[in-house]
């Protein structure tokens, strides 16, 4: 019986103690999200103040957006700060990252690496404040709300807990490498493959675009300075930030009918990849006085589709925007700017805004007057569709061809007779996915041609993807894991696709 109870005793310590030193996940995981609203001082997370800030986060006057103090947003993520008052700067260290920021400046300096961000920094009431990109920089995910006025920051580590945020914050085993080789009809294929579990802790697949812009290249080494998971060479369309790329962009317009291949892989705002074809369609919802009218790009003979194009700062042409015409700049849903009986520099935009030039007034058969409702918007939403999928919350790329769908081989190129890219042999990168849940950055060194290899077939032998389409090869062809490049490029890259660490 004494046996008994002290075995009883002893469970019960044990127990105990465990209960004691367990840590509350559920707390972490409350902590890790954190609200800041304009006019107020207080950081919250779940309605309770977690810090006060000595002056309140601000709706620019200007740059129409939320900023930020810098100095409070150092103390939330465990970064050092120092000031020099000489160059208006702010230096942001953690471990070995570093990050400069200038009153002044749009211009974010990361690792020595000079970075645009949306709004310049701004010394207010004695204060540096600075749009919620520092947030970005400092690896924090941030969600603006839709009036711009607020916004969620979810942390890579909880408030009070000195881990530097943008190391270690996504989980390094959902990245795995792979090396495989395969015959097929007497030929060789080698595949490195390298697969991104996209339900792994904090994993987030993003386009990376050229430091200086959309319209320049840039050594591959620049992409890599934040030291990524892993990384390939594509052209992505950032949905968030409106980035124009490759044939997609028409050279800085957004998808009209005719515009950009047929394929498409995606992520979706619930993190599940998906393969789909179709044209893509834009809609543009422009409110007025509290009424929306949703218009469509151009088909012919349509009574509510048309009569305005959109332009993105990739656009290297002037435009003339007639009297009887409007055009306006929109940045994060608010008009920045408008233009009439004058000519336009899209270039001049900053990343991120849009255009939209309306030329059609309601008459004969055009019921939606795009003239009028774009010269009295109030704000404009713009989505973009493919089917009934709406992907304007993530990112999306649009390649061909397509050498696998639903985990059949497809000589896809055949679709494409004039294109040379179809017709040209060597090296090939290619994006896949699989299983519901992976995303699969796919490169091979072995020379190809697109058009008589199927390379659909070789690929469906591994049994790993239910979809994979083409994206560019050649010189272009790059692929980077965990701190080392397997295949390097022959010439500067404008945009990549990153999983960042």
């Amino acid at each position: 019986m004494r046996k008994l109870t002290n075995v009883l005793s002893l469970l019960l310590i044990v127990v105990m103690l465990t209960m004691m030193i367990a840590p509350d996940c559920g707390a972490k995981e409350r902590e890790s999200v954190v609200q800041f609203t304009v006019g107020e001082t207080a950081v919250t997370s779940h309605e309770e103040t977690i810090l006060t800030m000595p002056v309140p986060a601000m709706f620019g006057a200007g740059s129409k957006q939320l900023l930020l103090p810098v100095r409070s947003v150092a103390k939330l993520l465990k970064w050092g700060l120092a000031w020099d008052a000489k160059t208006g700067s702010c230096t942001l260290t953690s471990g070995k990252r570093r990050i400069v920021v200038k009153v002044g400046s749009r211009t974010a300096t990361v690792d020595a690496r000079a970075v645009s961000m949306s709004a310049a920094v701004l010394n207010t009431v004695g204060t540096v404040v600075g749009p919620v990109d520092v947030l970005l920089l400092m690896g924090a995910s941030v969600k603006v709300a839709p009036d711009g006025r607020s916004c969620a920051a979810t942390l890579a580590s909880a408030p009070g807990v000195a881990v530097p945020v943008a190391s270690g914050s996504a989980d390094p085993a959902a990245v795995t490498r792979m090396s495989r080789s395969v015959t097929y009809a007497t030929k060789k294929y080698t595949f490195e493959i390298i697969r991104i579990d996209l339900r792994g802790k904090r994993i987030h697949v993003v386009p990376v675009a050229s430091p200086g812009g959309m319209n320049s290249g840039a050594p591959y080494t620049t992409f890599s300075v934040a030291k990524p998971l892993a990384m390939i060479n594509a052209l992505p369309f950032d949905t968030t930030i409106h980035v124009m790329t490759g044939s997609l962009g028409g050279g800085g317009v957004y998808p009209q009918v005719k515009a950009g291949y047929l394929e498409t892989i995606g992520i979706d705002d619930h993190g599940v990849p998906f393969y789909a074809e179709g044209r893509l369609e834009v809609r543009a919802d422009v409110t007025a006085e509290g009424e929306t009218t949703s218009m469509k790009t151009y088909s012919i003979n349509s009574t509510t589709w048309g009569g305005f194009t959109v332009y993105t700062d990739w656009y290297p042409k002037a435009i003339w925007v007639g009297s009887n015409e409007q055009l306006i700049v929109v940045d994060r849903r608010h008009i920045v700017q408008r233009v009439c009986g004058a000519t336009f520099q899209p270039r001049l935009m900053k990343p991120g805004q849009y255009a939209l030039h309306g030329y059609q007034a309601a008459v004969n058969h055009w019921t939606t007057d795009t003239i009028t409702s774009l010269r009295n918007a109030d704000s404009v939403h713009l989505h973009i569709f493919l089917g009934k999928r709406d992907l304007s919350t993530g990112f999306f790329i649009q390649s061909a061809p397509v050498v696998l769908r639903a985990g059949q081989p497809i000589m896809g190129a055949n679709a494409y007779a004039d294109s040379f890219r179809m017709t040209k042999s060597g090296a090939r990168s290619f994006l896949g996915i699989g299983g519901g849940r992976y995303l699969y950055f796919i490169s091979s060194p072995t020379p190809m041609t697109l058009r008589t290899d199927n390379v659909g077939s070789a690929l469906a032998q591994l049994r790993l993807f239910s979809d994979v389409i083409s994206l560019d090869g050649g010189g272009s062809t790059t692929l980077y894991y965990k701190g080392k490049y397997i295949y390097t490029p022959g010439r500067q890259l404008v945009t990549c696709l990153v999983v960042p660490h």
